[in-house]
């Protein structure tokens, strides 16, 4: 009898022991997981949803300070956060500091991939000097390489053979590749193909090796392709083509493809072949194109969504004529922005759900035409994100970083900026005279003859260089007197006669 208690009894321990067993993984894996959903303690001792915050610098190794606490570890690093408002500060020796206020959400990841400590103290070094009216000052996309013209004389008074020396000079261009730690000067003479043109406008292929150029003689506009890697094979693309195009980019990555309009109608062009393509859309007045998507504005200010195989897509409407458009892409996720009038919006997109459901309208005009009058309604594929009435009215409407961020900015240095990253807009306005970039993050103006950099949001601003005084930028084509190397070792930057160069790290 006493044994078959004991058995009974055992078992039952054994039971309730797997059972406890049981429970116990059950409870930690459901602790594991609410961990993983970034499920903590905070301070008030209450259970909420972290966020996730990823710091990181350049350089690497500075110390990390948040909300007053400084962490026993340094950049580059992650760290879980109570979601709300946080203050950020990285802090190195030698380094000046970065700061800054960030919004935490719960199960989200913040990515701080941009902090940058600049090394306080800096030599200044000559790349170049003796420099005059810079024709062109033109930095590549990559941040590899830096072109520039400029006379190398500084004449009070010249004589008529100085200004024909300095027509020859206006010819002869200078790329400076500043990839190492010594700028490396090659110089191209284009006075063939140059002649005595006047450059207004020039653009990089993203192969870093191509430039279009718009030059006028006179009432007569023309575009040339400067091969900068076979200068042998420049072209004067009005010529070659007998066509009067307005505008001229680059529509692929390896720049054998360009596209622009031609007295109102968009046409593509081939090099490679040396072809121009029939016209894919008439009437239109700004383009946009982003992978194989291409959007544009007609002289009626219908917003159009090219479609190769069949009638192009009516987005909108739109009220002004001074509207723009954008197409963008940032990692997986596809945008359609445009300025009509003081307005901007941005749509995230899905190319190809907007061809589904347009070819579905065509099919069924009765529904559909109803749809098509409302101009309130999107159609399917495209999720208004931004609806933001900017204040002002934008003079300029571009993308940087890769689409990362869509900018517009006004003559009186009011700039809006969407984050894709955050699908967020930061509304600010810069007191200096000027606005450029200095990397895909950093923008840069002049305050007090004072280099001041701001991050892409209008936060953490700091002054650079003091006694900086470039020439002036409405002189000659420039898409920005400084800017940091693609290394992340050296900044650049023009000043009086001289092209300088600083390490800002050690």
């Amino acid at each position: 009898m006493d044994k078959e208690r004991k058995k009974r009894r055992q078992t039952i321990r054994i039971i309730i022991t797997e059972i406890i067993m049981v429970i116990a993984v059950i409870f930690t894996a459901i602790i594991i997981t609410f961990l993983a959903m970034g499920y903590n303690v905070d301070q008030n001792g209450e259970v909420s949803q972290f966020g996730l915050a990823q710091i990181n610098s350049l350089p690497t190794g500075a110390t990390i300070t948040i909300d007053d606490d400084t962490l026993l570890f340094h950049t580059n690093t992650s760290k879980m956060l109570s979601a709300g408002t946080h203050h950020i500060k990285l802090e190195r020796s030698n380094y000046d500091t970065w700061a800054k206020d960030v919004e935490i959400k719960p199960g989200i990841l913040l990515r701080l991939d941009y902090p940058r400590l600049f090394l306080k103290d800096r030599t200044k070094e000559n790349a170049a000097d003796n420099l005059e009216n810079f024709e062109i000052f033109s930095v590549s996309p990559d941040r590899n390489y830096l072109l520039y013209t400029a006379s190398d004389d500084i004449i009070a008074t010249p004589s008529p053979e100085d200004l024909k020396d300095r027509i020859k000079k206006r010819a002869t261009w200078t790329l400076l590749d500043v990839k190492g730690d010594k700028p490396e000067k090659t110089e191209f003479n284009f006075t063939e193909i140059l002649g005595n043109r006047t450059i207004t406008d020039i653009l990089w292929s993203k192969t870093n090796d191509r430039i279009l150029a718009k030059t006028t003689s006179g009432d007569k506009t023309e575009w040339l392709l400067i091969n900068l890697k076979n200068p042998q094979n420049s072209l004067n693309l009005t010529a070659k083509y007998s066509l009067d195009f307005s505008t001229l980019t680059f529509l692929d990555g390896n720049s054998d493809h360009l596209l622009g309009i031609e007295n109102g109608n968009l046409r593509n062009i081939t090099l490679s072949s040396q072809s121009v393509s029939g016209v894919l859309a008439k009437d239109v007045r700004t383009f946009s194109h982003s992978d194989s998507a291409l959007a544009y504005i007609n002289s009626a200010n219908e917003l159009k969504f090219y479609e190769e195989d069949g009638d192009d897509i009516i987005i909108k409407t739109l009220s002004s004529d001074n509207s723009k458009v954008i197409l963008a892409s940032y990692l997986d996720k596809k945008y359609l922005s445009f300025i009509d009038g003081n307005h901007l919006y941005v749509y995230r997109s899905d190319y190809e759900m907007l061809e589904k459901a347009y070819s579905k309208q065509t099919s069924s005009s009765a529904e559909n035409s109803t749809e098509s009058e409302n101009s309130n309604a999107s159609p399917k594929g495209l999720e208004l994100i931004v609806d933001q009435d900017l204040g002002y009215s934008p003079n300029n409407f571009y993308t940087k970083n890769d689409g990362e961020f869509i900018v517009t900015t006004s003559s009186d240095n009011k700039i809006s900026v969407f984050d894709a990253e955050l699908e967020l807009v930061s509304n600010f306005t810069i007191s200096g005279n000027s606005i450029f970039w200095l990397d895909q993050y950093l923008i840069g103006t002049i305050e007090n003859d004072t280099l001041t950099i701001y991050d892409f949001d209008g936060t953490n601003r700091r002054e650079l260089v003091s006694n900086f005084k470039p020439q002036d930028s409405t002189k000659s084509h420039s898409n920005t007197p400084a800017f940091i190397t693609k290394s992340n070792h050296y900044l650049y930057y023009q000043n009086d006669h001289s092209i300088i160069y600083e390490k800002i790290v050690d």
